[in-house]
């Protein structure tokens, strides 16, 4: 901020008071905050816009980096964005074991997960669309891969009310027809799922249809 003081130029700057009399506090630059800010812009960026908004430029512009500097943290915007379905992947667990421990029986656990995931669609629209397979060669990533898994397989304990298949059986996007044999119902419950919330996300049903 620009003072001006019988026509002298002053800058403001920050003091603190010591003995010797006061001296301006440095601002420190912490590297490690600058994959957590981006991740928060993306983030913040998403609850109002799209994912085709988004870009490196742009978030580099947004927490006041260079454009190249965003290449220190992630390796592409891809990598971010993998790396936020992951963290909202971790979330959803967490929500199925809590639904799990406080739900009386097995019929509430299921109409408790299809509001939850229906809500997460409507409110959240661009992060379901990260996690429903917006980037065609996500299951490449490891982290998703590892954690898309173990949220399916967390949701078929759900829906079957015990353990059917491990994430050693490393089951990826073209094993439909393996899954199809292996947990037909749970997964027929979880395209129900994804078709509802689309639906609804798309306003092709009128939410107030669920109140």
């Amino acid at each position: 901020m620009i003072i001006i003081i019988s026509n002298i130029r002053w800058e403001r700057i920050s003091f603190r008071l010591i003995s010797e009399g006061c001296r301006p506090i440095p601002r420190a630059y912490h590297k490690g905050n600058v994959s957590e800010d981006l991740r928060i812009a993306t983030i913040r960026i998403l609850e109002s816009e799209r994912l085709e908004d988004l870009s490196v430029r742009r978030l580099a512009r947004e927490i006041k980096v260079a454009p190249a500097n965003f290449y220190n943290h992630y390796g592409s915007l891809n990598d971010l964005l993998l790396e936020i379905a992951v963290e909202h992947f971790q979330a959803f667990r967490k929500q199925i074991a809590h639904i799990n421990r406080t739900c009386a029986n097995r019929t509430d656990a299921l109409k408790r997960i299809v509001f939850y995931c229906v809500d997460f669609a409507c409110t959240n629209p661009q992060i379901y669309r990260l996690m429903s397979g917006y980037i065609p060669d996500a299951y490449a990533y490891p982290r998703y891969r590892i954690m898309a898994g173990a949220a399916f397989e967390d949701l078929m304990e759900l829906i079957y009310g015990k353990r059917v298949f491990a994430l050693t059986d490393d089951f990826g996007p073209n094993d439909m027809k393996t899954l199809g044999r292996k947990v037909e119902v749970g997964y027929g419950m979880y395209a129900m799922l994804c078709g509802l919330s689309r639906s609804i996300r798309h306003e092709r049903i009128q939410r107030t249809f669920f109140r």
